[in-house]
């Protein structure tokens, strides 16, 4: 399943229907309000994490540099969100390729094609007033946190029959 099925079906919805080409973690139930944003601070030089922000959807914040505590942080999410969580982050959390029974989603793969007029998709980190200043991967998780819910405000706001012509199952349905 396409990881924007993902979003669409499972994120927005909370829809787990088990499709044929659905990943093997469909088959649980699954509650869109229960997420965790994620953000990893890596260094260039060792490649190795150094610093760990993450919000749960109920407020509570882990900040640490522990891929331990954190993946005990969010054992019990459904989801792990980030930007740019799919192809930075998780491979460094998840070493092994295996986020267990986590499904990501990532707000960097949503942003161009729910807001397209946007200039850059990238993450507004107000707290920095200089671009050499360190990151906070805890402000950085509030940011990205504040984005997928824009995302799926944008989302809920388009249009049904545009809604429609993204789901091609209904579409076929139609005919």
């Amino acid at each position: 399943m396409s990881i924007w099925n993902k979003f669409i079906k499972r994120t927005l919805f909370g829809d787990d229907t088990n499709d044929a080409d659905a990943d093997i973690n469909a088959t649980r139930r699954r509650d869109a309000s229960n997420y965790a944003i994620v953000d990893v601070e890596v260094s260039l030089k060792d490649h190795k994490i150094h610093d760990i922000g993450a919000v749960r959807s109920n407020g509570a914040i882990y900040h640490g540099a522990s891929t331990k505590e954190l993946l005990e942080f969010i054992k019990d999410s459904d989801y792990i969100c980030g930007h740019n969580i799919i192809h930075h982050d998780a491979k460094y959390l998840f070493p092994n390729g295996v986020a267990h029974r986590h499904l990501l989603v990532d707000t960097l793969y949503m942003s161009p094609l729910l807001f397209p007029k946007h200039p850059y998709h990238r993450l507004i980190k107000d707290d920095k007033i200089e671009s050499d200043q360190i990151n906070n991967p805890v402000n950085d998780s509030k940011q990205a946190k504040d984005l997928l819910l824009d995302e799926i405000a944008a989302w809920k706001s388009l249009p049904p029959d545009l809604l429609l012509s993204l789901n091609p199952k209904r579409l076929l349905e139609l005919r």
